[in-house]
């Protein structure tokens, strides 16, 4: 199996034919509260408190439940969450609950898969790009890539990025599944142009590859002095038959536009001289490769695309602000 191959649900058994609002009323009844929030509430302490007690990890006891029944509404909630990785509880409702008005059913069903030790709620919320609250956060566990694989019988599921992701990098995941999203359904809405495969950066290249051969999208090209080149995410579009490769660096405006072109050009430009795409997606037909720079609005764009065009390698970007990036675009 080549590792551009797509990583989707086989056909037949894409979370889009569940009928998620006919599962909702055949619920199986709400988890209990875990020990954890009951030993707060008895022993009344404060939130500064709260904080300094370890959070439950997935194999903590505490953490599982057993023998909870699996409807095909949380199928359909854990593969979109084993595919984007990080995502908001309003992000989850819009894959699979579109025609949801209210979040509360949603919020239900997280909070039973994460009782049962599928997903994991990160301790610390995010605030979404153009939103004003902070938005808690989930992301898999072993057992729900366990679950999926077995469902769908594709063992390329058990490969399934159940790390935990850093805190300071929460809301660039979450903007990395917003264009994750973005691009398949701007696939979806035309029949030219084919995507072959994506993916994020710590997601396995090679799925169906022994442990010590796998790789990721992160490629040291050299140790003295050190240079690699780590994208954020990865994807291959075809078209008529040619396959192109794009890498995506999801900007957050976190650092200035002069310090990302130092930092990231010297990299892909490398990567490029050695051909290094073909690695992650070996079908492609192009000797060259494109990264496509998403920032968050129109003048860092224009200000990153000034600086980058002063770097070696300039060619090989593309720029466009996230106020942009739609659908239809």
């Amino acid at each position: 199996m080549n590792a551009n191959e797509r990583f989707d649900a086989p056909s037949g058994s894409t979370i889009d034919t569940v009928d998620a609002r006919a599962a909702l009323k055949t619920d199986c009844p709400e988890v209990p509260s875990r020990p954890r929030e009951a030993f707060y509430r008895a022993a009344q302490l404060s939130s500064p408190a709260r904080s300094l007690l370890p959070e439950p990890t997935p194999e903590d006891p505490r953490f599982l439940r057993s023998s909870m029944p699996i409807t095909s509404v949380d199928i359909a909630v854990l593969t979109v969450i084993c595919r984007y990785y990080v995502l908001t509880r309003e992000q989850i409702q819009k894959l699979c609950f579109p025609g949801h008005n209210s979040g509360r059913s949603t919020r239900k069903r997280l909070s039973k898969l994460c009782h049962a030790g599928y997903v994991v709620k990160h301790r610390i919320p995010v605030v979404p790009t153009g939103q004003m609250n902070a938005a808690p956060v989930y992301y898999p566990t072993a057992k729900a890539a366990e679950l999926i694989a077995s469902h769908f019988d594709d063992e390329r599921w058990l490969a399934t990025n159940t790390r935990t992701p850093r805190s300071d990098l929460l809301s660039h995941w979450v903007a990395i599944a917003d264009t994750h999203v973005t691009v398949e359904q701007a696939i979806a809405i035309q029949a030219d142009v084919k995507l072959c495969g994506w993916f994020n950066e710590w997601e396995t290249v090679n799925k169906t590859a022994g442990d010590k051969d796998r790789f990721y999208l992160h490629t040291q090209l050299n140790q003295a002095p050190p240079l690699s080149c780590s994208p954020d995410a990865a994807f291959m579009l075809e078209l008529r038959g040619h396959r192109k490769v794009f890498y995506i660096e999801q900007d957050r405006n976190t650092s200035g536009v002069r310090q990302i072109a130092s930092a990231k050009t010297p990299g892909y430009a490398e990567l490029a001289a050695r051909h290094g795409h073909r690695k992650h997606f070996p079908e492609t037909t192009l000797p060259a490769f494109s990264v496509l720079f998403i920032t968050t609005h129109p003048h860092r764009r224009d200000a990153a695309a000034k600086a980058i065009s002063k770097m070696k390698g300039a060619d090989l970007w593309l720029f466009i602000s996230q106020t942009d990036l739609k659908p239809e675009a």
